[in-house]
């Protein structure tokens, strides 16, 4: 049995700093701004539910959560949990302050 292929189902161990676990999760959203976009012509009358009368509707992006969440375990401490692209720019940060 080849144990290369289970990458997927053992997934990365947490980066430690400072005796503190650090976890990224994607799932991390926030709502954007909303924005209004017109709908083609044929968007407008080849669609169901018909409704050709509206003639907008609202695109509301997920970007990034910037914040970083403190989560308290009795039995493995504090974990930090953050999206992935947060934990890149806290990191860059904190790396920035260690070298100056």
């Amino acid at each position: 049995m080849n144990t290369s292929s289970n990458s997927k189902s053992h997934p990365k161990p947490p980066l430690m700093i400072n005796g503190m676990r650090w976890h990224t999760n994607k799932n991390l959203t926030v709502a954007g701004e909303a924005t209004e976009v017109g709908r083609t012509f044929r968007d407008r009358w080849f669609t169901w539910p018909w409704r050709p009368w509206i003639k907008t509707w609202m695109y509301v992006p997920q970007i990034p959560d910037p914040h970083l969440y403190r989560l308290q375990d009795d039995l493995n401490g504090q974990c930090l949990v953050a999206h992935p692209e947060t934990m890149k720019k806290i990191i860059s940060i904190l790396e920035a302050d260690n070298d100056g």
